[in-house]
C-alpha cells in the first residue's frame, strides 16, 4: 500500500507540471491469461504482465524544450508495473540531455544502445511469447541488461543520425566502487549503427562489460525488411552475456567466456485486423543446444486496444550433464494504451 501511496504522490507531484511546460503522461496496461508447462519450477497456468519480467504496461513522463541555436533540452522518466501482482511501481529508464537535428547527448539509465538496435525484430515483444530469454535472443540472466533486457545505469549517451545512418555509442562512467548498482567496472561500453533505406534496414551492434570476475562480450548482425504487408527480419548474435549455461566462475549466472550463437529470425503478415506472426531460432552453446518458436497473431479493435494469442516452444538439449531448458507456454492477453 505504501509503494502505491508513493507512486501516486510521484505522478501528482508531476501533473501539475503538464499545464506549464511541453510534457506529456502516456501510459499502457497488459495483462495475460497463460498456461507454463516446463522442467523447472514453473508449471501451471498463471495470470500477469509477460513471462516473469520484461513487460510492458507502464507510465512515462516524457519532456522537451526548444533552446537556442537549433537545440532541444528532454528528459524521459518512466516506471514499470504488473496489473495482477499488487507490487506497485518500478523504475524504469530515466534521462537527460540534449539535441539536434544531428547529435544527441543523455545522461542516466538507459536501454542498451545493443537492445535498441534491433529487440523490435521480435514481434512478440514484451509478452510471454517473446524471444528474449526464451532462446531466440539473448535474456536477462547475469549481464542481460548489456543485452536485451532491463536497463543500464550511469550511461552517457551519444547518438548521431546523418540521412539514412544512425549511430549509438554508451560509456558506462562508474570508477567510484560501483556507485549506483550497475554491477559493471568503468569501461564497460555498447555501439550500434543502423542504415535503412526504403523497405529494408541492416543494423550491427555490440557491446563490453568489464566486471571484477572477468569481461564478458556480444556481438550481432541483422536486417528487416517489408512489402506491402509482409515484414521479415532476422539477426545472428554471438554473445557471452544474458546466456542460458553461465561459466563455472561466474558467481551472478548467465555469463560464459564459452559464447552462445543465436540464429533468429521472424516474420509478420497484416490481414486488416488481424497480424499473424511467428519467429524461429536455433540456439548453440557449448553442452546446450536446440530450436525454439513462438506462432500466433493479434486483433487490434483499434489504435489502443489488441488482443495477442499464440503459443510459444523452448527446447534446448543439454550434454555432459548440463541440464535440458524445455518450456511450452500458451498465452491469451489484452493490451490497452490509456
Amino acid at each position: 500500500m505504501n509503494k502505491k501511496l508513493l507512486a501516486l504522490a510521484v505522478a501528482a507531484s508531476l501533473a501539475p507540471a503538464v499545464s506549464f511546460a511541453d510534457v506529456s503522461v502516456s501510459a499502457g496496461i497488459q495483462a495475460e491469461i497463460s498456461d507454463f508447462d516446463n522442467n523447472g519450477s514453473l508449471d501451471g497456468i498463471r495470470t500477469g504482465d509477460a513471462d516473469e519480467s520484461g513487460g510492458y504496461s507502464f507510465l512515462k513522463f516524457t519532456g522537451s524544450e526548444k533552446l537556442d541555436n537549433g537545440w532541444t533540452a528532454f528528459a524521459l522518466i518512466n516506471f514499470a508495473f504488473n496489473p495482477t501482482g499488487n507490487a506497485g511501481l518500478t523504475q524504469r529508464d530515466s534521462f537527460v540531455g540534449l539535441k539536434n537535428d544531428v547529435v544527441s547527448l543523455s545522461v542516466g539509465t538507459i536501454n542498451s544502445g545493443y537492445k535498441k538496435a534491433s529487440v523490435a525484430y521480435d514481434p512478440f515483444l514484451a509478452t510471454s511469447l517473446q524471444a528474449r530469454g526464451n532462446g531466440g535472443m539473448s535474456g536477462g540472466a547475469g549481464l542481460g541488461h548489456f543485452g536485451h533486457s532491463s536497463y543500464l545505469e550511469d550511461v552517457i549517451e551519444v547518438g548521431v543520425n546523418a540521412g539514412p545512418v544512425a549511430i549509438n555509442v554508451q560509456y558506462i562512467a562508474d570508477e567510484i566502487g560501483n556507485q549506483n548498482g550497475s554491477g559493471v567496472e568503468d569501461g564497460s561500453y555498447t555501439g550500434s549503427l543502423k542504415y535503412s533505406a526504403g523497405a529494408f534496414e541492416i543494423v550491427g551492434a555490440m557491446n563490453h562489460a568489464e566486471t571484477a570476475s572477468g569481461d564478458y562480450d556480444g556481438y550481432k548482425i541483422g536486417g528487416k525488411f517489408h512489402t506491402g504487408d509482409l515484414t521479415l527480419a532476422a539477426q545472428y548474435e554471438s554473445t557471452e552475456l544474458g546466456v542460458f549455461y553461465s561459466g563455472a566462475t561466474d558467481a551472478a549466472g548467465g555469463n560464459n567466456d564459452d559464447e552462445a550463437e543465436i540464429l533468429f529470425g521472424s516474420a509478420t503478415y497484416k490481414l486488416g485486423s488481424i497480424t499473424l506472426a511467428g519467429w524461429v531460432a536455433n540456439y548453440e552453446q557449448d553442452d546446450l543446444d536446440g530450436v525454439s518458436y513462438s506462432l500466433g497473431g493479434f486483433y487490434n479493435f483499434s489504435k489502443r486496444t489488441r488482443i495477442h494469442a499464440g503459443y510459444r516452444s523452448t527446447d534446448l538439449e543439454g550434454d555432459n550433464g548440463q541440464a535440458d531448458v524445455e518450456e511450452d507456454v500458451v498465452a491469451l492477453g489484452i493490451r490497452f494504451v490509456l
